[in-house]
């Protein structure tokens, strides 16, 4: 497998920092900077180590132990506590629920589970295409352009005994075609119709 750039092979900053601020130390930016360089230099070392004798011994994984023995190679001597962060993790791991097939463990048959799917999807595409279609972010309706285009350039009679606006009978009748238009801001529409009021 070909080495990435050298600018990739960098540990993140983000690491050393927890480090500096676990030991509560204040490092100059610089020496961080030859902290990181030092510690991609160690994994690189490492890593083709244990990756050498991986390949010493004709596996295709580096394990745990390959690990050790190029640390113990390279006179680092953290087998101790290596060991037991190893034996946290598999501690860890086994708390961990396994990926048992639901399938298995399921009280439905394959079939009738697609048979549910398939009525849950009806379901939600009927409930989208009766659903008013409102902006949730902004007070914005969906109109026909047609109506839109009759409210820029005809004069309009709205019905004055009727409660609504004449913005709000133009938006319901909008929403009652089933052509989609444009988006078009409510309350904007409202000030224009007070100002042609005044």
């Amino acid at each position: 497998m070909p080495l990435k750039p050298e600018e990739d092979l960098t540990l993140p900053r983000s690491t050393i920092d927890k480090i500096l601020i676990y030991h509560k130390l204040a490092v100059p930016r610089t020496i961080r900077h030859h902290l990181t360089k030092l510690g991609d230099q160690f994994i690189l070392e490492a890593s083709l180590q244990a990756n050498f004798l991986c390949e010493k011994e004709k596996k295709k994984t580096i394990s745990h132990e390959h690990i050790l023995k190029a640390l113990e190679n390279m006179d680092f001597n953290f087998e101790k506590e290596l060991l037991e962060v190893l034996e946290e993790n598999k501690n860890i791991s086994k708390k961990k629920p396994s990926r048992v097939n639901k399938l298995e463990t399921s009280e439905f048959t394959l079939e009738e589970l697609k048979a549910q799917q398939a009525k849950l999807f009806k379901n939600a595409r009927i409930e989208y295409e009766n659903m008013e279609q409102i902006d949730p972010n902004q007070n914005i309706k969906i109109v026909n352009t047609e109506e839109l285009e009759k409210a820029e350039n005809e004069p309009i009679e709205f019905d004055d005994d009727s409660d609504r606006s004449p913005v709000e009978q133009i938006t319901e009748n909008a929403a009652d075609s089933d052509q989609i238009g444009l988006a078009v801001d409510i309350d904007e529409m409202e000030d224009e119709d007070s100002e042609v009021k005044t």
